[in-house]
């Protein structure tokens, strides 16, 4: 992999490549039927689970079902690929990136999208694109995308000197004729609703940052009434990071501290307002400095409404 990140030669023919590549897989993991076996590696440890992916009047269908550790299943429906990131990693696959139409614009921006050769996956011939940032503030990935069918393959979160932290892969796949005997859930088709923050929602954060990598929106916002802990989800199209900010009774308890597991981030740290301290967590695909500064700025909305 580290061969794979520091190697550099033809680099724009291997971005038109990587741009077309790219659009193909987004375009395919929302039309097409498919199931498979995947695994994901993280920290040292391996599950294995299974996916079914189904397409049907533009609604998908998605369940994966875990075959080691602890029994369970995730399923959701949904009419919009680009609400996949706005929400936390149910599924527990986190490696696996969420790319739609809307933020591929955003990606091409902040990311070099370049070819890197072929390799086999899941039994199948595969182009290796490597997302490479243009910044420090990002991490980069290796996606293999199936050369028949534009299917997202195999993904892999390195660390900016180019060793893995977290893999997805399939290890068998198959797709629509072979999933003719599969029929679409006879349930109510209730997709999510549309995952951009709507103004309701954007009126009652109480907290932001005042400063985050180029690129990083603001997606997500959500707030317990009972522990009065608020969350603030930012996405560059590819990575997402979480923000909390506890109150400052939960606060009391709560250490300040810096780790990594696997590819997330997460970074503690401690802030005034109004005379009181409160902690500010920081977890999310992105180096441990970028979530330090991202913890280190994030302040009271009325803090931002003063004039300078």
């Amino acid at each position: 992999m580290t061969a794979i990140f520091v190697s550099s030669h033809s680099i724009s023919q291997q971005e038109s490549s990587g741009q077309m590549l790219m659009r193909n897989m987004i375009e395919a993991s929302g039309a097409l039927n498919y199931s498979g076996l995947i695994t994901y590696e993280k920290s040292g440890r391996l599950k294995t689970s299974k996916i079914i992916h189904l397409v049907q009047d533009g609604i998908n269908f998605e369940k994966i079902i875990h075959l080691d550790g602890a029994e369970g299943e995730f399923s959701r429906f949904r009419s919009d690929p680009s609400c996949e990131s706005g929400h936390l990693k149910a599924s527990n696959i986190g490696s696996r990136p969420n790319i739609s139409s809307d933020s591929f614009e955003l990606i091409q921006e902040f990311y070099s999208l370049e070819v890197r050769g072929q390799l086999r996956v899941a039994n199948r011939k595969a182009s290796m694109l490597l997302v490479n940032p243009k910044d420090k503030h990002r991490l980069p990935y290796v996606l293999a995308i199936d050369n028949e069918t534009n299917l997202l393959l195999m993904s892999v979160i390195l660390d900016l000197s180019g060793n893995p932290l977290e893999r997805f892969q399939f290890i068998e796949l198959s797709v629509d004729e072979d999933l003719l005997s599969l029929d679409f859930p006879k349930v109510a088709l209730k997709a999510e609703k549309d995952c951009k923050s709507d103004d309701s929602s954007i009126d009652g954060v109480n907290w932001s940052a005042s400063w985050v990598p180029p690129g990083f929106q603001l997606i997500n916002f959500e707030k317990n009434k009972e522990t009065d802990q608020q969350m603030l989800v930012y996405s560059d199209g590819i990575a997402v990071f979480t923000v909390f900010v506890e109150s400052p009774k939960v606060s009391v308890n709560l250490p300040v501290l810096a780790t990594r597991h696997g590819a997330s981030a997460l970074v503690t740290s401690k802030i005034k307002s109004f005379d009181k301290e409160v902690t500010v967590s920081v977890v999310g695909e992105v180096p441990a400095g970028t979530a330090k500064m991202v913890a280190e700025s994030i302040v009271h909305a009325s803090e931002l409404s003063k004039p300078s």
